[in-house]
């Protein structure tokens, strides 16, 4: 791959004035991919709880509106590190998931680093998920789950109205810096 290829619905994240989000990086040289793994659910449960404080909710909605939000945002962010810790096998690029809300959606960014032939594992699954039938894909893998299902990605898509986007940009010709992007209206 010489040039960057983006696929599905892909939103670049932007930095306006009055822009306010949350970020968390992994280091993949502090510590194994497999130790950090057992952490996921901790850092996709903090980016749902700090959300949900901060969400524009009307009095007559809450706790109710707050639970969907966090449950929303401890979900997606969890699947986003899963596939980006499962997808990374290059030491010099951090992953980082980054959550905002622009324009009455939740914004979700999450970057990995990938070897090239990683990358083309992931983008075959990409690719696949765009051009299949959601609800059959859905049920043929619900009835196979297992180790690598894919079910997170459809899940958002079928389960959550999720608009999300890829793109795969090559960083030497040995490595690719992969972008994934999730919008989901509030």
């Amino acid at each position: 791959m010489t040039q960057s290829e983006t696929y599905g619905d892909f939103t670049e994240l932007r930095h306006e004035q009055g822009f306010e989000g949350l970020t968390i990086v992994f280091s993949p040289t502090s510590i194994s991919v497999k130790e950090r793994w057992k952490n996921n659910r901790l850092s996709a449960d903090f980016m749902g709880d700090y959300f949900a404080t901060f969400c524009p909710v009307e009095d007559s909605e809450l706790p109710t509106r707050r639970d969907e939000v966090k449950s929303v945002v401890r979900y997606v962010a969890n699947e986003l590190i899963e596939n980006a810790m499962k997808f990374t096998d290059v030491e010099a690029i951090p992953i980082s998931i980054q959550l905002t809300m622009q324009a009455g959606e939740l914004l979700f960014c999450a970057k990995n680093g990938a070897s090239e032939k990683n990358a083309s594992k992931y983008r075959a699954t990409v690719q696949t998920l765009l051009s299949a039938d959601l609800w059959a894909e859905y049920e043929k893998r619900a009835s196979a789950i297992g180790k690598g299902s894919g079910m997170g990605l459809l899940s958002m898509l079928t389960d959550y109205a999720a608009r999300i986007g890829w793109r795969f940009a090559p960083q030497d010709g040995k490595r690719c810096l992969v972008t994934t992007t999730v919008r989901i209206p509030l």
